[in-house]
């Protein structure tokens, strides 16, 4: 049976089952992704709006809402029910007003999907595996029309790690990739889950994105190797 309990971690208090996963574990060591901690503890600015695609257990809006503090916004999607429902009530722990949690799942076109279910938390995805899996049926929408009902607010920062729907979601979020504002991007990329990294690449610098190293977001890219698990984009 999971056994969550909180833990203090970079966003305050997060709810977790550290046997789950290593990374589970590592969230609360305070080794999980640091780029990308540090990433948005260093370029979110008090006050700014953090887009948090494929949510999990709410790590990083939770490290968003303490970064952007009060004044700011966090908008989180997480369609996997048990995930959802740890990280709203991790979210009710530290007592952040700032965050918004929506039970759905992101991508090109407004519907129904099939996710199918990983063996881990962080494995959940609209794209299937060759191996048989679970599924369960959610809610789509793209992140267009999702701002659209709020407002269309500017984004500061999105995060994106869906688990080899990145295209999916990135067409979605057409007009707001073209918001006259600056935005960073983090972005997660799959390619053991048929993700072209360069095809990513491609998509972010048609809407005038820079590529940046992640270990260090001030340097340039020309280009991202085809292996990369992990991209940052930046758009002044």
């Amino acid at each position: 049976m999971p056994d969550y309990k909180p833990y203090p971690f970079a966003g305050g208090l997060i709810y977790l089952d550290v046997d789950e996963s290593p990374q589970m574990r590592r969230r609360v060591e305070g080794t999980y992704e640091p780029h990308k901690v540090a990433a948005v503890q260093r370029l979110l600015a008090a006050g700014g709006t953090f887009v948090d695609v494929g949510a999990n257990k709410g790590d990083f809006s939770l490290i968003a809402a303490r970064t952007a503090g009060p004044e700011g916004r966090v908008i989180a999607f997480e369609p996997v029910p048990e995930n959802a429902t740890w990280a709203r009530k991790s979210v009710e722990l530290n007592g952040y007003p700032n965050v918004e949690l929506l039970e759905i799942a992101l991508s090109d076109s407004e519907g129904e999907a099939k996710l199918h279910l990983g063996r881990r938390s962080g494995w959940h995805s609209l794209v299937p595996r060759p191996v048989e899996q679970d599924a369960i049926t959610v809610r789509t929408r793209t992140l267009d029309s999702v701002l659209a009902e709020r407002g269309s607010p500017t984004v500061d920062m999105l995060k994106i790690d869906v688990e080899g729907a990145e295209l999916a979601v990135l067409r979605g979020a057409r007009q707001t990739l073209a918001q006259e504002h600056g935005m960073w991007i983090l972005l997660d990329v799959h390619p053991d889950r048929g993700v072209d990294p360069t095809e990513v690449a491609q998509l972010l610098r048609a809407h005038e994105f820079e590529l940046r190293a992640p270990e260090d977001p001030e340097l340039e890219l020309e280009d991202v190797p085809s292996e990369t698990s992990e991209i940052f984009a930046f758009r002044a």
